[in-house]
């Protein structure tokens, strides 16, 4: 019996390399959020202080009773000289009436909420960036535990300090010149914790610095935190693996963690943590300590609820030792809350640049190139649907020389078919005379097997590229092309059926089937050996179907150049080695 087809094995490892290479994600869209509050303090009474709360540490629910005084709880933490008592973390009488305050400040590109209890975030809006019904982006999940809340490491625990109502002891007010100050204090009988927010006119930096007033004995550690995760700026829809990540500069290098593999429980950055951030699809927050105060960090699994109970967030913690012994503690932080810019995180000189998903480290470079050719050609074409044409264009023009050998090589394999096909009729049942003999005849005819496949792989690292730069840059968020393709960072869906599709989804998009008929068209120039007929079919259905949940602007990139190769094949001329004599 004849040997399988030697080119019939070199398409199905073409195919199989092809294949390895696409990655099936699916893309989302953006829901709603509330309108940016105006610059104002609001007060409010409250007619007890709240105990401390542990949303985002459940292990911990002992101690938090503390401003309570549980009197179990109290006992077992109270050894004079040795840890704080109940009494030092509450309020010295817990029958007082607390003012709750609330402080609202902006500039162009960010606006905060920053309330009294717990002198953290509850809402960060950024007014240069929308949602699908057109308010600006709200970062923070409502009802939550809010973001930059305080943290004490205590008996090994780390407290949250979300409950406890500061109180507001300086504002310096709105500036055209100089950063706002927004100034907390939480009193306590062994110390003070002062709390201080500088908002700069301009950007998406803010700076945060805890000061800790007194020497309480057993304090072990504080920190910040980002506890309430990200809310969804887009529509989550099918496969959100990859929109919900939190990150963590440690061990020399960033390391990132989706919320599903945080489903097994925190995972923990015990040495010293340059950065910890939390992120969705386009936007980040990343809290940076100075340099002297880098300690470990945390990364929690935080579950949805309402509309996104399907879907879980990210919650970040950065910690410090304290100084014993002193009076005065002082650690500052810097934080950047704002969009996943690449340029804009690498202005800040913080080193938080690596948050941006550009792929595999042997990609980022090539992928920090095409981003920033692609915004260079938005320059000059203010379509990036156009933009992307222009570079599919530009790389078929680059490998031309190679793509139009590659096509040669196949035509004349094609050619030579007949010529191999007697060759196995005479060396059927010698397969190392029938090696020789077609190996000799490729020679001869001046053909290389492999070239069909070496365009393709040589393609392969710009396309990794491209999907990290068209996927996760803000750049792409929102652009319209034309017509039904309003985002090209999405699939160009056009209707959503009632029933999920394995590797499709719900959403039916037009350009994958296009990019699929070319694909096939592309398949049947070139293919004439019968037995490879059923790939001609099989191949362009398969990437057709994987194709569906990428961004529409990278299926219009594969699109624009297979009609780009349809056009240089029809340029070739019939191979001169049909019907010609070569080897035997």
């Amino acid at each position: 019996m004849a040997e399988e087809p030697k080119q019939e094995r070199r398409a199905f490892l073409a195919i199989a390399l092809a294949m390895g290479v696409l990655l099936v994600w699916n893309v989302l869209f953006p829901v709603k959020t509330p309108p940016r509050a105006p610059d104002v303090v609001v007060r409010e009474t409250v007619s007890s202080p709240p105990a401390l709360q542990d949303a985002a540490h459940p292990d911990s629910s002992a101690a938090l009773a503390l401003a309570a005084a549980d009197s179990t709880a109290a006992k077992r933490l109270a050894v004079p000289g040795e840890t704080l008592t109940a009494n030092d973390l509450a309020p010295s009488d817990t029958s007082a009436i607390v003012d709750r305050q609330i402080v609202r400040v902006a500039n162009p590109s960010l606006a905060l909420k920053i309330d009294g209890r717990g002198a953290r975030l509850t809402a960060a809006t950024l007014p240069e960036f929308h949602e699908s019904n057109n308010e600006a982006v709200q970062l923070i999940p409502e009802d939550g535990p809010g973001a930059l809340g305080s943290l004490l490491v205590l008996d090994g625990r780390t407290i949250p300090l979300d409950g406890e109502t500061f109180r507001l002891v300086e504002d310096t007010g709105a500036s055209t010149s100089a950063d706002r100050r927004v100034v907390w204090e939480l009193a306590r009988p062994s110390f003070t914790l002062r709390k201080t927010y500088r908002f700069p006119p301009t950007g998406n930096l803010i700076h945060v610095e805890h000061e800790l007033l007194g020497d309480p004995p057993g304090l072990a550690g504080w920190g910040l935190g980002w506890a309430g995760g990200m809310r969804a700026t887009e529509e989550l829809r099918g496969n959100t693996a990859q929109y919900f990540q939190g990150s963590a500069l440690a061990e020399g290098k960033v390391q990132k963690k989706t919320a599903d593999a945080l489903g097994k429980g925190p995972v923990e950055f015990p040495g010293s943590t340059f950065f910890v951030a939390v992120q969705n699809k386009y936007f980040v927050a990343a809290i940076v300590p100075e340099a002297d105060h880098r300690g470990p960090a945390r990364l929690t699994r935080i579950e949805g609820d309402g509309a996104t109970a399907s879907h879980a967030s990210v919650a970040g913690e950065i910690r410090v030792e304290r100084t014993p012994g002193v009076a005065s503690n002082i650690v500052g932080y810097d934080v950047y809350v704002g969009p996943l810019d690449f340029e804009k995180l690498t202005a800040t000189k913080l080193g938080i640049e690596g948050v941006v998903d550009l792929g595999y480290a042997w990609v980022r470079p090539l992928s920090q190139l095409l981003l920033k050719l692609l915004i260079w050609l938005h320059t000059v074409l203010p379509n990036y649907g156009i933009v992307i044409i222009v570079f599919s264009t530009l790389i078929s023009l680059l490998f031309f020389p190679l793509t139009f050998k590659s096509a040669k090589s196949m035509r004349d394999m094609a050619a030579l078919k007949p010529r191999l096909d007697a060759l196995k009729e005479k060396h059927g049942k010698d397969s190392q005379k029938l090696s020789e003999a077609t190996m000799k005849l490729y020679k001869e005819a001046g053909v290389n097997p492999f070239g069909g496949c070496l365009p393709l792989l040589l393609q392969m690292p710009i396309f990794f590229a491209l999907y990290a730069v068209l996927f996760h840059t803000i750049e792409l968020r929102g652009a319209p092309f034309f017509g039904w393709i309003s985002d090209l960072s999405q699939p160009d869906v056009i209707l959503n059926l009632p029933f999920a599709i394995p590797f499709i989804g719900s959403g039916v998009a037009i350009l994958p089937i296009i990019m699929g008929i070319t694909s096939y068209i592309q398949s049947k120039q070139t293919t004439v050996d019968p037995s490879q007929q059923a790939m001609v079919i099989v191949m362009p259905i398969v990437m057709t179907f994987v194709f569906f949940s990428f961004p529409s602007g990278l299926v219009l990139y594969w699109l624009t150049n297979n009609v780009i190769t349809i056009a240089q094949r029809f340029m070739l001329k019939p191979s001169p080695l049909a019907g010609a004599t070569v080897g035997g």
